[in-house]
């Protein structure tokens, strides 16, 4: 007879016990695993670095540190994110410095009244006074849609990345104050309101 059977303990009980305990242990260690692949993957590959400004499917901010575990994130409002390696390596994400240029893009709308030529040639001037836009590739400048209630220009600069927020909102500010000097409208959502007079006999 077992010596641990003579003392009363069951060993179907300590093997289900320790199979449990295995399966436990194993799916606590799995994440951590995928984790730790994640991260020697993203040290190998390098789909970013510490300085980048990365975008997820859930978050964004600059990397501040890449771990074997985890990548710590600063937001632009000074929050820190921990993101788990094993989803950074195995999701999308977007590297916004990886480039050196990037492209500006807005929209600007206009009221139908106004003359295209005229339009076209104040964002041109706005363009080429900004000093942080690049020559080349040159910057285009079109009608992009007849709108309900307006004439859409599509403006599309390239500047250094560093300088995309700088442009970004300085284009934003300065059509609008060269917009209102040369009488162009601005089209917004309006509302008639019809009024019906009823009349009692």
């Amino acid at each position: 007879m077992p010596v641990l059977g003579y003392w009363g303990i069951q060993l179907s009980g300590i093997a289900a016990l320790v199979a449990s305990a295995g399966v436990a242990i194993g799916l606590a260690l799995q994440g951590s695993l995928s984790n730790f692949a994640g991260g020697f993957i993203i040290l190998l590959i390098r789909p970013f670095k510490v300085g980048d400004y990365i975008e997820t499917s859930t978050y964004g901010g600059v990397v501040e540190q890449i771990g074997l575990f985890y990548t710590q994130l600063a937001t632009f409002d000074n929050k820190q994110i921990l993101i788990p390696n094993g989803n950074l390596s195995n999701g999308s994400l977007i590297n916004y410095s990886a480039k050196s240029t990037r492209r500006v893009d807005l929209i600007f709308s206009v009221g139908y009244e106004n003359e295209i030529s005229h339009v076209k040639e104040i964002l041109n001037k706005i363009v080429e006074n900004q000093k942080l836009i690049l020559k080349e590739p040159k910057p285009f400048i079109a009608v992009n849609a007849h709108s309900a209630s307006s004439i859409d220009f599509v403006v599309r600069v390239w500047c250094n990345t560093e300088d995309y927020w700088n442009i970004y909102h300085s284009l934003l500010e300065e059509v609008k104050i060269t917009f209102d000097k040369e009488n162009i409208s601005i089209p917004y959502p309006q509302m008639d309101l019809h009024l019906k007079e009823v009349y009692k006999k």
